[in-house]
């Protein structure tokens, strides 16, 4: 399944770990090697039979059992569906938490759950904050001065105070929900840890479920956010008054000084426009890894990571680096 999720070239050294368990059972002394010696994806194409001895590998049929594994890894091409979901900006930055067949690693999880919980829960706080910050009066005052001109012509009394509570509810169910989804999930991962992580397969299990959680706790944290913001709009809209429609009567759209429209302006273009532009740039930033990743198809990397044995060190070039190193130790040797 790890082969047919990705290329070879995402591996972690987690994943080649797995790999190698799985498809080739090789033993514990040689896979805490390979995670000492940090062997990812794209090292193995460049491990020879000498490297592969390095890290503990007695077995000389183990070791072309190994090496053919990767050459067939090196021949299959990435899944064509995989390849267009990863060309679409936006959709892609979802694609590996809704779609993907390769579990993330337990630690990213958990990382990632502390963030949405941290954030969740400073929000809260703010959300919370903002129908406290006025008083029955206020509100009444505000009602009873968009009830009558020129305020009316844009929303009522009544408007306004639904559109306020409406909001602040909002937010805080919305912020409280993604903060109670994290709280959750952290806690069954601490409990499932040990049990969880035991096989890829496993982690692939637990993580079809778990993904769902996730990607509520990160779609209720946005939404919470947004709401949040407007909640604060209309906060404005009850405790300022708009100067531009007192002096003319009505509220141009580019009046910075208007809390109706200049701050809906504002409220709408800013918060849906950063939302969407930074959702793009993540997704265009995903487009042009995997475009990378795809022209490297078929392609040994021209330099990679050093295999350290004890005292030994052992560095694995490919073989256009071997052949520009030994021409220039030639030319070296002629001067």
């Amino acid at each position: 399944a790890l082969r047919e999720a990705s290329h070879f070239s995402e591996w972690s050294v987690d994943d080649v770990v797995a790999w190698l368990r799985r498809e080739h059972n090789v033993s514990d002394e040689v896979l805490r090697s390979v995670e000492e010696n940090h062997v990812t994806g794209p090292l193995l194409p460049e491990l020879d039979d000498a490297a592969w001895v390095e890290l503990g590998m007695t077995s000389a049929l183990k070791r072309a059992k190994v090496r053919l594994g990767v050459n067939e890894i090196l021949a299959a091409p990435p899944p064509p569906s995989t390849a267009i979901l990863h060309r679409v900006p936006i959709v892609n930055v979802f694609y590996d938490l809704l779609f993907d067949d390769v579990p993330p690693q337990m630690d990213a999880v958990k990382s990632t759950l502390d963030t949405i919980a941290l954030l969740a829960a400073l929000f809260l706080t703010i959300a919370m904050a903002i129908p406290a910050s006025v008083d029955f009066d206020e509100v009444n005052a505000a009602r009873a001065r968009f009830d009558s001109l020129p305020y009316s012509a844009y929303t009522t009394g009544d408007e306004l105070a639904q559109a306020f509570v409406f909001t602040s509810a909002l937010s805080t169910y919305m912020l409280g929900s993604a903060l109670i989804a994290t709280v959750v999930a952290l806690v069954s991962l601490v409990v499932t840890e040990d049990e969880v992580s035991k096989s890829d397969e496993v982690r692939l299990r637990y993580w079809g479920y778990a993904r769902w959680a996730t990607l509520w706790a990160i779609a209720t944290l946005i939404a919470g956010v947004v709401t949040c913001f407007f909640s604060f709009n209309r906060l404005v809209f009850i405790k300022l008054p708009d100067i531009a429609l007192e002096r003319s009567g009505a509220a141009g759209l580019g009046s910075i000084t208007s809390t109706i429209t200049g701050f809906r302006v504002i409220a709408y273009g800013m918060l849906l426009f950063t939302l969407f532009f930074t959702f793009w740039l993540m997704g265009m930033g995903k487009t042009s890894a995997h475009k990378y990743m795809m022209d490297q198809v078929g392609q040994r990397p021209k330099r990679v990571s050093t295999i350290r044995q004890g005292s030994g060190l052992k560095k694995a070039w490919s073989a256009e680096s071997s052949t520009d190193a030994g021409a220039a130790a030639a030319a070296s040797s002629n001067d």
